[in-house]
């Protein structure tokens, strides 16, 4: 199972620590790992790439990705990829309860 812990501080989403595998498939025609991965790279290179913030702290290390940014970096606009994120991966959890679960917690990475 892939597990997914959002950290908030004030309201807003600081990071995430993803762990895990979907396991709904063999490696290579997993849709649930696969639609994850895509997501959370797509958030990745949008806050680092494209919005520009410097002070994102990403890991990524065998079976876990972790993403820590200071909640005064947190602009609108990571707000909203991170928000998004969150989203697309709770219609995912919805659809696939027994392959991701996410959890919410108050405080930083």
């Amino acid at each position: 199972m892939i597990k997914i812990k959002f950290y908030l501080l004030e309201n807003k989403i600081c990071g995430f620590d993803l762990v895990g595998h979907a396991l709904f498939a063999n490696s290579g025609k997993d849709i649930v790992c696969s639609s994850v991965t895509s997501a959370i790279q797509l958030v990745i290179n949008g806050i680092t790439e494209v919005i520009g913030c410097k002070t994102a702290i990403i890991n990524v290390l065998d079976n876990r990705i972790t993403l820590d940014i200071k909640p005064d970096q947190v602009s609108k606009d990571i707000s909203f990829m991170l928000d998004s994120l969150k989203l697309h991966l709770s219609i995912l959890e919805e659809s696939y309860p027994k392959n991701i679960k996410i959890i919410i917690s108050e405080g930083i990475l």
